[in-house]
């Protein structure tokens, strides 16, 4: 038997112009590009990641800060100065100031506002949010008095706002 007309021995032509393949070149080109697309995508997810953490961060420092600040807004007795706390145990990375001065615009008005203050690198980032709120003691008085005339009743009311 010969091995040239037996059905299991194939034998190797050498490769023709047209035919499909890939050379050693071509494939080291695609390697290349591969990788320089992994890269450029990594860095894309690691900046996508970074900026996430940063808007949490951001949206958390509002949320507290908008908290203090209704706590400010709420109380009767609201002084013109300055405080400052943290956020612990719940958020211990987070601490506050607030200020609270009377308005330069408008008398008996306060202006109030609460920084938010945490660590990112490489600063500390902070977040500020105001509001102007009336005066709470701001001293107001109302008084009522009817006077008797001849042919009938006059009635006078008056009101008074005084500074604090």
């Amino acid at each position: 038997m010969t091995h040239a007309s037996s059905p299991c021995v194939r034998r190797r032509r050498p490769r023709r112009a047209g035919e499909s393949g890939f050379t050693l070149v071509e494939v080291m080109v695609a390697m290349v590009l591969l990788a320089v697309g992994i890269v450029g995508t990594m860095r894309t997810v690691s900046i996508a990641t970074r900026a996430s953490a940063q808007a949490q961060a951001t949206l958390t420092a509002a949320t507290l800060g908008q908290q203090i600040l209704q706590e400010l807004t709420q109380t009767t007795d609201i002084q013109v100065g300055s405080a400052s706390g943290d956020f612990a145990p719940d958020n211990p990375r987070y601490r506050w100031e607030s200020l609270v001065e009377n308005s330069d615009e408008e008398v008996g008005l306060l202006v109030v506002t609460v920084t938010v203050y945490w660590p990112n690198v490489p600063n500390e980032a902070k977040l500020a949010l105001t509001t102007m709120m009336p005066d709470p003691n701001a001293i107001t008085t109302s008084t009522d008095t009817t006077t008797p005339t001849t042919g009938g009743a006059a009635g006078t009311s008056s009101s008074t706002t005084g500074g604090g």
